[in-house]
């Protein structure tokens, strides 16, 4: 089965803040999406921590098709979590503070595209 990644990394004060606001997006996205399998990545595999990137997968068909349900889906999540933590995140290679959904949704195209 084929499918898109979107990588998203979070950002914190400190690591360990990295570490518990990424923890805190996961369990927001699992909570709110469908379809869309969510695995944590490491940036520095010397570490213990779970890692501070995100990459949530869409699966075939719908994201090889961009379908609008799943993207439009991790995208109000993202945003919906950032309004609340006041955070910020890069989402493919564009970093996103306090962006509403629909911009969300673009970047998340284009980092499906990638």
């Amino acid at each position: 089965m084929d499918s898109r990644a979107v990588r998203i990394e979070v950002f914190g004060e400190d690591s360990a803040d990295a570490n518990r606001r990424t923890s805190e997006l996961a369990d927001w996205l699992g909570r709110r999406t469908d379809g869309i399998e969510l695995r944590r990545e490491k940036t520095d595999k010397a570490t213990q921590d779970l890692g501070t990137v995100l990459i949530a997968l869409l699966s075939a068909p719908a994201a090889v098709a961009l379908a609008k349900e799943p993207a439009t889906e991790l995208a109000k999540g993202v945003a919906d979590w950032l309004r609340k933590r006041r955070g910020s995140v890069t989402i493919g290679d564009i970093k996103v503070e306090n962006a509403d959904p629909e911009t969300i949704e673009r970047i998340i195209r284009i980092a499906m595209k990638d």
